[in-house]
């Protein structure tokens, strides 16, 4: 058979295949007569309501039951008699013939909805004297229901004609986590759970018989070609042999990719159907690895298998969860992490509210252990017909696989066996000597073999929001080797499985995080700038920030977006927008459809326009699975896949310093100082109407803008003085902020302020508001200003003021009921220095500072979110209204983009109106 033979007849084994699981997976369970109802909202937080309905019953019943269940607390009352009161789902079956009467019935309840998804579900059957079939009443929209209980509710004959009808949430059968809380057989017909049960074992079956069709189409594929990811005008695609696509994934890790009720493979198949080609998987060793025996490898293969045959077109980034399971946990005791606090761990639990038992990242032992395991899985995988599809692996652990330590909220550091190990060979290749040592912990007892990790150190503040570089150079020591230990853990698994794979594919993980944190050090991975050097690391992903997701909010990513490119590697930002059927009361919960797309796309446009991958996440909550959201993801996908020019046109630089997080980062959490610093700073930026980049100071020489903001650069060093010297001998602006070089090696000094920054400074120890009033209003950067207040939200110290006569004070600070110089500007030459002495500032201020540094201001809009590139530009906006964009050139073309496809005058001023809660961006083509 020729090749054009063989390709044809692949194509239509294919596209039977294709059509054999569209009409599988389109298939829905059978419905049940009973449905979970609730209030006409969304389920979000404490939310009390109120159930009833009256039935009429012809005699006495002599037999049945009445089978109720709930999320959260509710109770029951059967003709105004409180029967019964519980909590979430379980709830006893009551005798029908002990509650109810002959004529009227009413049956009534109180639900209480504590947090997230709420429902009511009720099923009766009552036998009637001489009736072989039961009377049925179930849950449904003919119940009533409100926010209120007056006298007489519960009872028959209460007016209830002012109350709501119930919306339905689901049926009983639909798949969703009530349907595996309850026992369903009390809440079908005989004939409904037979038809369920069929259903179940039909689909089974489809699916096993689907399974070896795709194993065998699989198997008859060409062998896994290179994958590489390569920038098509900005923006990251994944391409392997001739078959290419957008980094614009569906997250889907925590869904089952079983053939079993649970599974979720029709929903992965209604997202491929959407046209998703990308998914994130996951793999866990605490499921696979066995203490005796082999890793059950086939398990693994069966659910990447079933997943591909609901989505044939897919391609697979793989999470490898390194956690191991119990039984390797309680072999090797000493390998884990003993928590300074002196916290009992548990091993299963929420990481972000319990101490976990885990191992040290610092274990060599479980490394080795772990490495073994994961190199061989990898292996099988790669050799597996399945694996053809997988185009990436990201292994992940730490508190919620983000590598953020176990316990880093308030239970560090890590006292063990392992990690204390790792830091006396820290200090021994640091120091050399115990006389050096002695020297820098200013101790006269302690040595390189006896060394101890400091605990409660780690929580005196003798320099308020700051560490003195000399007082606490233990603290600090331990905090470099903390980072050192998470980077060379996170490098040896990423190396272990590109070696498995023969470097075939890009390996990545949850890393890279610097805004949106207001975690402890311990929290951060500070030593973020060496992956971006490293061949271990080929991206890094990250949720934005929670803070910021709100309608109107800026959606502040937490990865430093422009250095990916700047070094090779692509970053993928993290959308998991609660959408208004999430349930979720919390970060930035949307209330309707229209809040929902406004935050869903302003994502969106925080990755394609500064060329970042993009991956919708809704955990297991379903929150996507809507056909309106699905049809927006189509609709963006095909934005992507159009190749709009997503270059960079920024005039503004954000230079983000990971060294000295830990000098300005206390071991408290949430760390409110470091979180305002760094990320409220950005948000300003966002609102400033002009486009910035984020970089790394290693990054400062590879990319040229006019206006340079230092926000945490409090610790100085001879490469970053040398960066600086160059910028001021290239006339650039310099915008630095509160301790700007102060944390020196050799101590905590405000003079030093001045060595950094051009400014002379003074530091003042002891605390007070840091905001700055405006003094002078003459100047160009604070025209319009007069008299105005900016302030951080902090009442902190140190406190920082101007000290030098040669610099033009333009605002000052209140200290001790005296005023003091505290912002200022100096010019050297051609270069001007801009120095505010408080941890913050405002986009009015940086508006201005732009405008008047030849920066391109797009918006006037103070309240409006900017993006800007090359070839795509627009805006998220709270309040929406009338607004106008005005382009640095004019424009041969201007189509909008979203919220839906329009064209618009050529020109250099773009005029339009957005809705509430909106997002608009539009192509552009230079002339």
């Amino acid at each position: 058979m020729g090749s054009d033979s063989m390709k044809s007849c692949f194509c239509l084994i294919t596209s039977a295949l294709l059509l054999c699981a569209a009409e599988l997976y389109a298939q829905e369970p059978p419905p049940s007569q009973a449905k979970w109802i609730w209030y006409p909202e969304v389920g979000l937080k404490d939310q009390l309501r109120f159930f009833r309905r009256e039935f009429q019953l012809p005699e006495k019943p002599v037999g049945g039951t009445l089978n109720f269940s709930g999320d959260d607390v509710y109770t029951i009352w059967v003709n105004g008699r409180r029967i019964h009161r519980s909590v979430n789902f379980k709830c006893p079956p009551f005798e029908a013939e002990k509650y109810l009467k002959a004529g009227t019935n009413v049956i009534a309840a109180e639900v209480l909805n504590v947090i997230s998804g709420a429902g009511f579900l009720m099923r009766a059957e009552v036998k009637l004297p001489g009736k072989t079939e039961p009377v049925v009443w179930v849950t449904d929209r003919d119940w009533k229901c409100s926010k209120e209980s007056p006298d007489g509710w519960n009872r028959a004959g209460f007016d209830d004609s002012g109350w709501k009808s119930p919306a339905v949430i689901r049926g009983v059968t639909e798949q969703h986590t009530w349907r595996k809380m309850i026992d369903l057989r009390r809440f079908l017909s005989r004939r409904e759970y037979r038809d369920y049960r069929n259903y179940i074992a039909e689909s089974q079956d489809q699916v096993k018989k689907l399974r070896a069709e795709t194993l065998d189409r699989l198997s008859k594929e060409p062998a896994a070609p290179q994958t590489k990811v390569v920038r098509r005008n900005g923006f990251p695609w994944f391409e392997s042999g001739t078959w290419s696509f957008p980094v614009f994934l569906y997250n889907s890790v925590m869904l089952n990719t079983g053939s079993g009720p649970e599974g979720h493979l029709p929903r992965f198949r209604r997202f491929h159907d959407a046209g998703f080609r990308l998914f994130v998987t996951s793999v866990s060793l605490e499921k696979l690895w066995k203490e005796n025996g082999e890793p059950d490898f086939a398990s693994v293969e069966t659910g990447f298998l079933n997943l591909l045959s609901a989505a044939p077109e897919a391609r697979l980034l793989v999470m490898i969860d390194l956690t191991p399971p119990e039984w390797y946990v309680k072999k090797y005791p000493e390998e884990l992490i003993r928590y300074g606090s002196g916290a009992v761990p548990v091993f299963s639990g929420d990481h972000l509210r319990v101490p976990m038992k885990r191992p040290s990242m610092a274990s060599e032992r479980w490394m080795a252990d772990s490495g073994k395991v994961v190199a061989e899985l990898v292996k099988k995988l790669e050799k597996s017909p399945a694996g053809k599809r997988i185009i990436a692996y990201q292994p992940a652990y730490g508190l919620y696989w983000e590598w953020h330590y176990f316990g880093m909220p308030k239970e560090m550091p890590d006292t063990g066996k392992a990690m204390t190990l790792a830091f006396r060979d820290y200090l021994k290749r640091k120091y050399g000597t115990d006389e050096q040592l002695r020297l820098a912990w200013k101790r006269e007892n302690v040595s390189l073999n006896t060394a101890e990790v400091p605990v409660a150190e780690r929580l005196q503040r003798p320099l308020a929001a700051l560490r003195d570089p000399l007082a606490e150079r233990r603290v600090l020591d331990y905090l470099d080797c903390h980072a050192e230990v998470v980077n060379r853990c996170q490098s040896f698994f990423n190396l272990t499985v590109k070696r498995a794979a023969a470097w075939r594919v890009p390996v990545g993980n949850y890393s890279g995080y610097f805004f949106g944190m207001a975690y402890p050090a311990e929290g951060w991975q500070t030593r973020t700038p060496e992956m971006f050097r490293s061949d271990a690391v080929d991206f890094q992903a990250a949720p934005y920030s929670y803070g910021f997701r709100g309608s109107g909010a800026c959606g502040l990513p937490r990865n430093i977006f422009e250095s990916y490119a700047l070094n090779g590697k692509f970053s993928i930002l993290e959308s998991d927008a609660r959408t208004h059927l999430s349930g979720d009361p919390n970060d930035g919960h949307s209330s309707s459809l229209a809040e929902s797309v406004g935050q869903l796309t302003r994502d969106f446009c925080n990755a394609v326009t500064r060329g970042s991958g993009l991956w919708y996440y809704d955990f297991n909550g379903g929150w996507y699975d809507r056909p309106e959201y699905l049809s927006l993801f189509s609709r963006l996908m095909k934005i992507v896949q159009s190749c709009p020019d997503t270059a960079r046109r920024s005039e503004v630089a954000y230079v983000c310093d990971f060294d000295s997080v830990p000098y300005h980062t206390n071991s408290v959490n949430p760390n409110e100082f470091t979180y305002r610093l760094i990320s409220f700073t950005a948000q300003e930026l966002f609102h400033s109407g002009a486009p910035f980049d984020t970089i790394l100071w290693q990054d400062l020489n590879s990319a040229d803008y006019k206006v340079y903001v230092f926000g945490n650069s409090f610790h100085p060093t001879k490469e970053k003085l040398a960066y600086l010297e160059q910028l001021r001998k290239k006339g650039k602006v310099l915008i630095f902020l509160y301790a700007a070089g102060a944390l020196a090696d050799m101590g905590a000094d405000g003079a030093r302020v001045g060595d950094f920054t051009g400014i002379k400074a003074k530091m003042h120890l002891c605390k007070a508001e840091q905001a700055v009033t405006v003094s002078n209003a003459e100047h160009p950067y604070t025209k319009g200003l007069n008299g105005r207040k900016f302030s951080s939200g902090l009442h902190e110290g140190p406190v920082f003021t101007v000290d030098d006569p040669e610099a033009e004070v333009l605002g000052e600070i209140e200290l001790n009921g005296r005023k003091y110089p505290a912002f200022a500007v100096k010019d050297s030459g051609t270069a001007r220095m801009v120095y505010c002495s408080i941890p913050f500032m405002s986009r009015d201020l940086f508006r201005n500072i732009f405008r008047a540094s030849g920066v391109h201001i797009y918006s006037g809009n103070r309240d409006d979110v900017l993006f800007a590139g090359k070839g795509l530009v627009g805006i998220h906006t709270g309040k929406g209204g009338e607004r106008i964009l005005r382009l640095p050139y004019p424009a041969a073309k201007i189509t909008r983009l979203l919220p839906e496809r329009k064209e618009f005058p050529a020109g250099s001023a773009i005029r339009f109106t957005a809705s509430p809660a909106s997002t608009v961006l539009f192509e552009i083509h230079e002339k």
